[in-house]
């Protein structure tokens, strides 16, 4: 038996690929490939996180093995790719505006809408999932206001964060410490993305919260025992350090998350909309 990690935007993660003349078929199949772990793999992790002291090398093994794209990564300064709130490059040579400019070049027929926020979702995806690391299996927060990630050809991938301390405290402290962290990371990274490509606040919040509660719909797949009352009261402080409107985590018959929001690849060629998109649901209400 595997346990799958779809990621927390199904999407979000493609294939890392520097030539931007590649293949339109393995991107597509890169994007909709799950990642998994085998059961071997998962008592590894366990092992790992039972022997050593919490500290940045474990996030670093930890968030690589639960994901390879999400990789800790040395990114010089000089490099120009890398994404941060200390990112002031003109819009032409933002890292953002390439992705995006490599997005609309790869997939011309999509549309601005889907190139936009495409960008949205890949930028957050990242300090999200290791917000969630931090908190369940580290026992511990880092400063994710001061994260650095990496923008190369279509994705975002890649993550560079300062050794500082680490902050301690029960799981509710470390919750209202790394998500507070986590939105002034994401609420710089919007301001800036709105500059260079106008976006729709309300319709980045419920993409936002989206991904969180598919973060916290993983979680409760690694932590069984966590009670149905710490997950629903967990959920309501994740979304509530988010400044987002509280919501119920509610999971399809194929446990998925019901989501609120459209992730729009159903833009790309040959692309349906995902099993548990709202737009889904009215399609298939008219259809009866």
């Amino acid at each position: 038996m595997t346990l799958t990690i779809v990621g927390l935007v199904r999407s979000a993660v493609w294939k890392l690929s520097s030539n931007m003349h590649s293949n339109k078929a393995t991107n597509k199949a890169a994007l909709k490939a799950p990642v998994t772990l085998t059961n071997m793999q998962v008592s590894a992790v366990t092992q790992m996180l039972a022997s050593e002291h919490c500290n940045y090398a474990v996030l670093y093994r930890l968030s690589e093995q639960l994901h390879p794209f999400l990789k800790q990564t040395h990114i010089p300064s000089s490099q120009g790719m890398c994404f941060s709130v200390d990112t002031t490059k003109p819009a032409p040579h933002h890292p953002i505006s390439i992705v995006y400019q490599n997005l609309q070049q790869i997939y011309p027929t999509a549309g601005k809408k889907y190139w936009v926020y495409k960008c949205w979702q890949l930028a957050i995806w990242q300090p999200i999932l290791l917000s969630f690391i931090c908190v369940y299996a580290l026992k511990a927060s880092v400063p994710m206001r001061q994260l650095i990630v990496l923008c190369k050809g279509i994705t975002i991938a890649g993550y560079q964060l300062p050794c500082l301390e680490l902050y301690s405290g029960t799981t509710e402290a470390l919750i209202t410490h790394i998500s507070d962290q986590c939105h002034q990371l994401i609420s710089n990274f919007y301001q800036q993305i709105n500059h260079l490509f106008p976006l729709k606040l309300r319709f980045c919040q419920r993409l936002l919260s989206d991904q969180l509660l598919s973060a916290m719909a993983k979680t409760t797949q690694y932590l069984p025992l966590l009670k149905t009352t710490d997950i629903d009261a967990h959920t309501a402080m994740w979304l509530a350090g988010f400044k987002l409107k509280n919501r119920s985590l509610l999971l399809t018959a194929t446990g998925e998350i019901q989501r609120s929001s459209c992730c729009l690849e159903y833009q790309l060629d040959q692309a349906d909309y995902c099993s548990n998109c709202p737009k889904e649901k009215v399609k298939n209400y008219a259809a009866t």
